[in-house]
């Protein structure tokens, strides 16, 4: 099997090609870019290139994977009241996830003293994760369409 017609570019979805003997498949949720010598017909380089589905799954990943850490960290500072979350390195935690906290404070009080909300929101950002970039997710699904 020969080249393809294209000279450097994207790689087509299922595209196989041959180099040097070896031959390169482009999986269906990858992005690869190539450049192949043009005299002797033979690929110099394939990598995997980052397109915005990509990015955006990484930066969202990361944030609901960083806000739920945080969250659960605010659930441990919830056994210890004698922390003063306005000094570090408590503050790390505390200034990014209070906005979310006293909105649900409003809605949901303390249950006997405890606060419940640092634990709902480890569930949202959860399901969240679940939803936008699980297996099964609306961005891991998006990002295999393209």
């Amino acid at each position: 099997m020969g080249l393809p017609s294209i000279q450097s570019g994207s790689i087509p979805r299922g595209m196989i090609l041959e180099s040097d003997g070896k031959k390169l498949i482009r999986p269906m949720n990858e992005s690869w870019q190539i450049r192949y010598h043009k005299h002797n017909n033979s690929i110099k380089k394939w990598t995997k290139s980052m397109d915005w589905l990509t990015i955006i799954s990484w930066g969202l990943g990361l944030t609901l994977a960083g806000m739920t850490l945080m969250f659960i960290f605010r659930i441990v500072m919830t056994w210890y009241p004698q922390v003063n979350e306005g000094r570090l390195p408590f503050s790390l935690v505390t200034y990014p996830t209070e906005p979310f906290l006293a909105v649900t404070r409003k809605l949901i009080p303390p249950i006997g003293g405890v606060d419940m909300t640092p634990i709902l929101w480890v569930g949202v950002c959860s399901l969240l994760r679940e939803l936008l970039l699980g297996q099964q997710g609306l961005i891991t699904l998006l990002s295999r369409l393209y």
